[in-house]
């Protein structure tokens, strides 16, 4: 009797162990479908994803811009000009690894040669054919604190762009950037070196200081420039040159220093002084407040702004500058101008202004040099 207890409980016992072993082998078996269903689907979206190679590398943003503009001059007799203007801008981006990449930009409207200091805008009835103004190659350096562009690329000055209007004019040559702890936060160290232009024609130049239109045919450009904030202000300070070396002639020697601050969270202030030493008699001074959203980005926001220029005779070089001002493109007059305006937004992309100015050319005998702007201008950004 207890030969076939034992006999019966070994074979219970061999039975659930065998059991169990089934148990296992079919909970690992489950699993291994699940891996297997899973290593399957991986290699699915392995598939459709795109290979490096593969990967779209270029990339578009641009701005189209459309403005009416009406001029009504003090001079007796002088009729009020009026125009309806548009441009686009266009700038292309080609990624080449995660460090660098080249830059083209395509515009209606390029300085040329037969009349380099034309402006940027076109008449509705004109021709906006494309022209490629810039195309230049970006990469960091020294670890990702700086960035070296060479090329043919846009050419900055001052911040509040009344030296040099940097949306029009490109030069070419090479810029570094470079982050120092020392200048505050967020500071940089920025020089740039290049040819400006070269054997172009100066279409009703009449002088500028003691320099003739021959002087000013040929130009190359030079500056250094630090920026930063300090204690909630916004700092620029820098040094930028237009030499003729080919006549070994001095242009253009200006020095400048900006700042700007928030004074309460809806008015911001900004300053400028700059001289140009190559001239006597060559200094500005500008000054800018702005109340409401600085920079509206958004359905809603706005912001209306006064700005005060005050320049000597050979301070701002109007042929260079984005400012319209009483002496025009020809002549280098002492001038003080009021430029108010208001900016709001419809979207993130686009945005609409009016704008007022009042120029006054200061020397009495050229009184008919005064004038007064309006202009609306519509942004969209694509």
């Amino acid at each position: 009797m207890y030969k076939k207890k034992s006999i019966l409980l070994t074979f219970l016992f061999i039975l659930a162990l065998n059991s169990n072993i089934y148990a296992e082998n079919a909970t690992t078996d489950a699993e291994k479908d699940k891996v297997a269903e899973l290593e399957k689907r991986i290699v699915q979206l392995e598939k459709a994803k795109p290979k490096d190679s593969e990967k779209s590398k270029l990339s578009f943003s641009g701005l189209f811009s459309a403005r009416y503009k009406s001029t009504s001059y003090d001079q007796a007799g002088k009729s009020t000009a009026d125009l309806t203007q548009s441009r686009i801008r266009l700038d292309a981006k080609s990624i080449i690894d995660a460090d660098s990449y080249v830059g083209l930009r395509f515009v209606t409207k390029i300085p040329n040669k037969s009349d380099f200091f034309n402006d940027s805008w076109t008449t509705t009835s004109s021709d906006n054919a494309f022209n490629v103004d810039r195309a230049y190659y970006t990469t960091k350096i020294g670890n990702g604190a700086g960035t070296f562009t060479i090329g043919q690329q846009a050419l900055v000055v001052d911040p509040m762009n009344i030296i040099m209007d940097s949306t029009f004019y490109s030069y070419t040559g090479g810029k570094v950037s470079y982050k120092l702890n020392g200048l505050g936060v967020n500071g940089v160290a920025t020089a740039q070196y290049g040819r400006f232009y070269q054997g172009v024609t100066m279409s009703g130049f009449t002088g500028w200081g003691n320099k003739s239109a021959s002087d000013f045919n040929n130009a190359d450009f030079a500056s250094l420039s630090v920026n930063g904030k300090v204690n909630k202000i916004d700092y620029t300070v820098g040094y930028a040159d237009f030499r003729n070396k080919i006549a070994d002639k001095t242009l253009l020697t200006y020095t400048f220093a900006n700042m700007g601050t928030m004074l309460s969270p809806k008015v911001g202030m900004y300053l400028q002084y700059a001289n140009n030493s190559a001239d006597t008699d060559g200094s500005f001074w500008t000054s800018k407040f702005v109340y409401g959203d600085q920079v509206p980005a958004k359905l809603g926001q706005w912001n209306v702004s006064l700005q005060y220029i005050d320049a000597e005779k050979n301070a701002i070089f109007n042929r260079f500058a984005m400012l319209e001002g009483a002496a025009g493109k020809n002549v280098n007059h002492p001038e003080k101008i009021w430029d108010a305006r208001v900016n709001y937004a419809f979207s993130p992309t686009t945005t609409f202004y009016v704008q007022r100015m009042l120029i006054d050319d200061t020397v009495a005998a050229n009184n008919a040099n005064d004038s007064k702007i309006w202009k609306a201008e519509l942004g969209v950004k694509f």
